[in-house]
């Protein structure tokens, strides 16, 4: 396959993940295939469908390669944004973090947590579940990520689907805040702005910990994971290197730089670190496909519980 890529062009890789993390993935690729050439391209998961779109209509999308979070897959997949792959790294990745026709891969996961700033709150008494939180010691204290779909269309599995409404009218009584970005979201809670965070992404808080902060998060049995994934564009002019490029970040050595970056590997062969992000947890991963055809009416959901 290299010797392949080796012919093509400069690999243009649109998506969501940072611009330094990003960054850090391209450089062990080429440091790897010194002959290859990465152009990326970058905006949150609406603006690179955004571009996508209107590159199209225009007739000059050129991508080769594309990344996006959760619920933002699917509409990938609806457009037709992208064309099978299944590379032979993925095969030992578990059912919910790769799409059974190729069509996608994680290559990193985002698990949401319960957190807490240890200054406001002792760790003997932190909430240890989603029952804790509705506890009147936690009311006025909370924030919530404004946008937490994913965490929302999992909550039947892990308190029961004929419990939800009830559950979410007395969480949302609570009052907890809405606070648009995961990563505002901690900084906020590890400058003590709130007690408690009830939707946060274990990797984030893990980070600020190891500056220093404030804050830790509580294992659970399980936590939802929401997969990156990353495909193989249908524009692709360069599908042997977009091909290597996908090979490269889904295996051993590309799952060790989102080790290295502070993510969550998304292969069952590279621990996080540190390793307690998943240890003894069940990571129960959102259906991108159901969960994203149902974006609008789990956005109208979420929107009457707590942004209201």
């Amino acid at each position: 396959l290299w010797y392949q890529a080796k012919k093509e062009g400069k690999l243009l890789w649109y998506g969501s993940m940072g611009a330094e993390d990003s960054k850090q993935m391209i450089d062990a690729f080429t440091r790897k295939y010194p002959f290859a050439k990465v152009e990326r391209v970058r905006g949150v998961n609406e603006t690179t469908l955004a571009r996508m779109g209107t590159e199209r209509r225009s007739g000059s999308l050129a991508a080769d390669v594309v990344d996006l979070n959760g619920f933002y897959g699917h509409i990938l997949l609806k457009e037709k944004y992208v064309t099978p792959y299944v590379s032979p790294f993925s095969r030992d990745y578990p059912a919910g973090a790769k799409d059974s026709k190729g069509l996608w891969t994680a290559f990193f996961l985002l698990t949401e947590v319960i957190a807490y700033n240890t200054d406001l709150v002792d760790p003997k008494k932190a909430p240890r579940s989603y029952q804790d939180l509705l506890s009147p010691n936690w009311k006025d204290k909370m924030v919530i990520e404004s946008q937490s779909y994913d965490w929302y269309y999992a909550m039947p599995k892990i308190i029961g689907p004929g419990k939800v409404k009830e559950y979410m009218q007395r969480l949302a009584a609570q009052k907890p805040k809405p606070i648009k970005g995961h990563n505002l979201l901690t900084q906020l809670l590890a400058a003590g702005e709130f007690a408690v965070a009830i939707t946060t992404y274990g990797h984030r808080v893990e980070q600020a910990r190891a500056k220093g902060a404030p804050a830790d998060w509580v294992t659970s049995e399980t936590a939802v994971a929401i997969p990156q994934i990353i495909s193989l564009a249908n524009t692709s002019k360069n599908p042997n290197l977009a091909r290597l490029f996908i090979d490269f970040v889904l295996s051993d050595d590309g799952q060790e730089v989102i080790k290295k970056i502070g993510r969550i590997p998304a292969s069952p062969r590279v621990k996080p670190n540190p390793a307690r992000l998943t240890d003894g947890i069940k990571l129960l991963y959102p259906d991108i496909i159901d969960g994203g055809s149902r974006y609008d009416e789990l956005r109208t959901e979420f929107t009457q519980f707590f942004l209201k």
